[in-house]
C-alpha cells in the first residue's frame, strides 16, 4: 500500500514537471519515517524496504544516506572520548542491515550509513590522539 501510494504521489508531482522537488522530497519522507509497532523493530519500515527496491533510485538512496546522517543534529562528546558513539551508531544500522537482507537495496543503503558512520569514529579517534598530544 506504500509502495503504490509514493508512486501516485510521484506521478502527480512528476505530470507537473517538478521531478527535482518529488526526488527531494521522497528523500527527506522516506529518511524520516519511524518504525511502527507491528513491523519488526529495523529502520526503515518494511513498507519503505518495499518502496526503496521499486523506486530503484541511486539518487534518492544517497539522499536518504545524507538526511539520515544529518538527522543526528548536535551532539557533544567528552574530552578525548573518540568515536565511540559513531561506533554505536554504525552498529545500530549494520543490525538493521542484517535485519533487511531480503530488501538488497535497502540492506546497501544501511551499510552505506554505516561505513560513514565509521570514518567519523575514525575521524573522531585521531583527533582525540591530537587533542591528548596537545597537553
Amino acid at each position: 500500500m506504500a509502495q503504490s501510494r509514493a508512486e501516485q504521489v510521484a506521478s502527480s508531482l512528476m505530470a507537473r514537471c517538478r521531478l527535482s522537488i518529488v526526488r527531494e522530497v521522497r528523500r527527506c519522507v522516506l529518511g524520516h519515517v519511524r518504525l511502527c509497532r507491528a513491523d519488526d523493530g529495523a529502520w526503515p519500515h518494511r513498507g519503505v524496504r518495499g518502496v526503496l527496491e521499486a523506486l530503484d533510485s541511486e539518487q534518492i538512496e544517497r539522499g536518504i544516506v545524507t538526511e539520515r546522517i544529518n538527522m543526528r543534529g548536535a551532539h557533544f562528546k567528552a574530552l578525548y572520548e573518540g568515536g565511540e558513539q559513531e561506533r554505536e551508531l554504525a552498529k545500530q544500522c549494520r543490525a538493521w542491515a542484517d535485519t533487511a537482507l531480503a530488501w538488497p537495496r535497502t540492506a546497501a543503503l544501511l551499510e552505506n550509513i554505516a561505513e560513514s558512520w565509521e570514518r567519523d569514529a575514525d575521524a573522531a579517534d585521531v583527533r582525540a590522539r591530537q587533542d591528548k598530544m596537545r597537553e
